[in-house]
């Protein structure tokens, strides 16, 4: 079954949006109070959720197969920035879930700012080839070890994107501090570095097989090698939030788990490609086929590891635990 560009409009919403139209209401509001009045009558609850922009795949699956509504909810997707930027909407308010990174819920946590994991999403796996640090081929750099006094391009400094690098680097005997980073979108990477504003990029799918495809060179999965396991993206929300919807987040994993299976199958993996292919605007020639590693329960002892890798690095203001930051409900392997 093809999965269509967006869910189909029902008679509730389309009487809404009518009599919306005829009272002078803007369209915008005419469609929340429309989704809310049809939530409410059908018994569905309403969500607002902000994907990133890696790792969405899942989240469209189950909005546009039902998943969400077999669950009991009506969910609003809506395509949001960094992990910074998404951890915002949600202590603000203006959603209720988030994909956010792991190592920014863990910096936040240390910082004591009110959020909790409640489902992993992206993680590393060890035999994950869709991520990797690129280089110009004429830039004779050939290692990590050559990357001391570099510039760098990153999603987030200090978001966990840099981590497997870092990790690298001390590996090799190079100062991790010698790296010069630079918080670059994943979009922008690719002109970045064939320009010269930076000299490497840490990349991952799908920006990774674009920018390799374009002829740059891999230095190595440095996120297999040095992190496998560990958690890249997680969904997320507030403490308050949390406590006052435990059945929501419930419904809400539960849903995931569905549409992760979904993902996975390798017989739908051309209605996936294309879901990557729209939501990033990317033709889908240029789309992988190596879909990137996606699971919704956590591995704790992977994650705690990480934890304890953030603290030696500096990343964190003081020691966290993985029951800090993860529900104790949350799917678990």
């Amino acid at each position: 079954m093809m999965l269509s560009s967006s869910k189909l409009s029902k008679p509730r919403r389309a009487a809404a949006v009518a009599l919306a139209s005829v009272l002078g209401l803007s369209a915008l509001a005419a469609c929340s109070s429309g989704q809310a009045s049809e939530a409410a009558e059908s018994g569905l609850t309403p969500l607002k959720i902000i994907v990133a922009p890696v790792h969405f795949e899942p989240a469209y699956i189950a909005d546009r197969m039902g998943f969400f509504e077999d669950h009991g909810l009506d969910v609003s997707v809506q395509p949001g920035a960094d992990a910074q930027a998404n951890f915002a909407q949600a202590l603000s308010g203006d959603v209720d879930i988030v994909t956010t990174s792991w190592t920014v819920m863990a910096t936040s946590n240390a910082e004591g700012v009110p959020v909790t994991a409640i489902a992993s999403n992206g993680y590393i796996s060890a035999e994950s080839k869709g991520s990797g640090v690129l280089v110009r081929p004429d830039s004779g750099i050939t290692s990590v070890a050559d990357l001391a006094g570099k510039t760098i391009g990153v999603q987030g400094v200090r978001s966990g994107s840099d981590l497997a690098v870092l990790l690298a680097a001390e590996d090799a005997g190079t100062d991790p501090d010698s790296l010069v980073q630079v918080a670059l979108p994943f979009p922008a990477m690719q002109a970045a570095l064939e320009s010269g504003q930076v000299d490497a990029v840490m990349a991952v799918d799908p920006f990774f097989s674009q920018i390799a495809g374009a002829g740059m060179e891999n230095l190595g999965n440095m996120q297999a090698q040095f992190t496998p396991d560990v958690p890249s993206t997680v969904w997320a929300t507030t403490d308050n939030w949390l406590a006052e919807n435990e059945e929501s987040a419930e419904k809400f994993a539960a849903a995931m788990e569905d549409a992760v299976a979904y993902y996975e199958d390798p017989a739908n993996l051309e209605e996936v490609r294309a879901i990557t292919a729209e939501i990033s605007q990317t033709d889908i020639d240029k789309v992988t086929k190596v879909l990137p590693t996606i699971s919704v329960a956590f591995k704790r002892q992977a994650a705690s590891d990480n934890l304890s890798a953030l603290s030696r690095l500096g990343y964190l203001t003081k020691e966290v635990t993985f029951e800090d930051m993860v529900w104790d409900r949350a799917p678990m392997n």
